[in-house]
């Protein structure tokens, strides 16, 4: 009987450790199966999420506030900033609620996000979300689930079932089961610790290359500053050599003894006069990229603007066998808050490009007119060699040109476009290029309009002409 007592004891206490092991088995695998993929997974939108505000912070320090608008380029960063074979679903939101990008699907529910702020100058500008389904766990975990269920099932079987001499056979295997979970847990602890070392060094990585773009901007703006003072230095020389050699070609003080003399000095005198233009264009963009250009605003009319540029530019027109037509608003536009001398720079730069471009017979169009945003815009489009797209990027970088030939087929220095480009900017504005291969190119230039009286009665009068201005 006390055998039977004992045994009968035994019984109660294996189906009671029976119950116990079964319901934690049940429980803890797919709980802490969760519990861990859920922490991994969000210290990877985390570190997401930081990285995708980091590049954009860098974009958005570099362009100022128009790197809101540049959408396309905001998705090329995002995708960069992408784990290998990841597509997690991010967007980019501005104070206000303003949605500047999205990238990627909205994930299907349940759904995990983390967010960051894009800080600039100490200030947020903006938050990134990025998100992702925690179907895929809730998947896992539902498979691990199962498995516990199973393995549960099998314990309590063979536990309740079995005779006392399998007793110890169970144990057993409970004992090798538990050893194999340790050894996961412990393979997870080690993968968990690795990642956390690769974030530490891709934090690093990242210091030292905002350390890297720092200098690269310091150094940047000593060259902007070295070239502005040299340009500045070298424009007083040149004024005397331009001075003289135009004395000495027009015989001020008598005759030079010889013919080629005054071609001599009239050569010269051209020769220093397109120094002086390179070395004022190299001034004004080393300004710009300085932040020491400062603009003397004024009330502009736009049209008077442009049919100045076009009487400046009549003679090389003629010369070049170019037709040149400016045609008149539909409807009025209002006068402009800006630097005249400026804009008339940026209007002269863009028709010498033009004019540069285009072949004797051909064409060139200047357009004036309104968006509907209010903006004014101004379009020159010409019947040149065109560029590609590619082409259109090279050229709008100081001192690119899309060629080496077109260096020394049409010269110039590579400045025009983009001392135009940042002179609109400058402006609250921007430039932007449509051109093809053979086929020409278009240039508009769009500007804030800051209404003064409204337009005024001559321009109303020119544009119920609907005439045509032809050089």
């Amino acid at each position: 009987m006390p055998n039977v007592a004992k045994i009968a004891h035994l019984r109660r206490v294996m189906r009671r450790l029976t119950f116990v092991v079964s319901m934690a088995t049940a429980v803890s695998l797919p709980l802490g199966y969760f519990m861990i993929s859920f922490s991994h997974q969000s210290s990877s939108l985390d570190y997401q999420a930081n990285l995708s505000a980091e590049r954009l912070a860098e974009y958005a320090y570099l362009h100022g506030p128009a790197w809101s608008y540049a959408e396309e380029r905001l998705g090329e960063i995002i995708a960069g900033t992408q784990l290998l074979g990841a597509s997690l679903h991010e967007r980019v939101v501005v104070p206000g609620g303003r949605e500047v990008v999205r990238y990627a699907p909205q994930p299907d529910g349940p759904v995990l996000e983390r967010s960051a702020a894009v800080v600039v100058a100490g200030k947020p500008i903006a938050t990134v979300t990025v998100a992702a389904t925690l179907r895929p766990l809730v998947l896992s975990t539902v498979l691990v689930g199962l498995f516990a269920l199973l393995l549960a099932g099998g314990a309590f079987a063979a536990m309740h079932l079995l005779p006392l001499r399998a007793l110890d056979e169970t144990l057993g295997q409970l004992q090798a089961s538990l050893q194999t979970v340790e050894a996961h847990a412990t393979e997870t602890s080690f993968a968990y610790e690795e990642l956390k070392r690769q974030h530490r060094l891709v934090e690093e990585t990242t210091q030292e290359l905002m350390r890297a773009r720092d200098q690269a901007m310091a150094a940047d703006r000593t060259k902007s500053s070295f070239l502005a003072t040299m340009s500045h230095e070298l424009r007083t020389p040149l004024n005397a050599i331009i001075g003289f050699s135009e004395m000495l070609s027009q015989e001020v003080f008598g005759p030079l003894g010889n013919a080629r003399y005054r071609d001599y000095c009239q050569s010269i005198s051209e020769s220093g006069r397109h120094l002086l233009a390179v070395i004022n264009d190299v001034l004004d963009i080393s300004k710009v990229e300085a932040g020491k250009l400062q603009l003397h605003l004024e009330a502009v009319d736009l049209w008077e603007l442009l049919d100045t540029c076009r009487r400046l530019v009549r003679a090389k027109i003629l010369e070049a066998g170019v037709e040149l037509i400016l045609d008149p608003p539909a409807v009025p536009v209002a006068p402009l808050q800006a630097d005249s001398v400026k804009l008339k720079q940026v209007v002269l730069n863009l028709l010498s490009n033009a004019l540069k471009f285009t072949p004797p017979g051909g064409r060139i169009t200047v357009t004036l007119g309104s968006l509907p945003t209010g903006e004014a815009y101004f379009r020159i489009a010409d019947t040149g060699i065109g560029m590609s797209e590619a082409d259109i990027v090279i050229a709008v970088q100081p001192f690119k040109q899309v060629d080496n030939s077109h260096t020394r087929k049409y010269e110039g220095t590579g400045l025009g476009l983009p001392l135009a480009k940042a002179l609109a900017e400058q402006h609250g504005g921007r430039l932007d290029i449509e051109s093809r291969p053979g086929e020409g190119t278009a240039v508009t230039v769009v500007l804030p309009v800051e209404t003064l009286g409204g337009a005024r009665g001559g321009l109303e009068a020119e544009a119920g002409n609907k005439r045509l201005l032809k050089a």
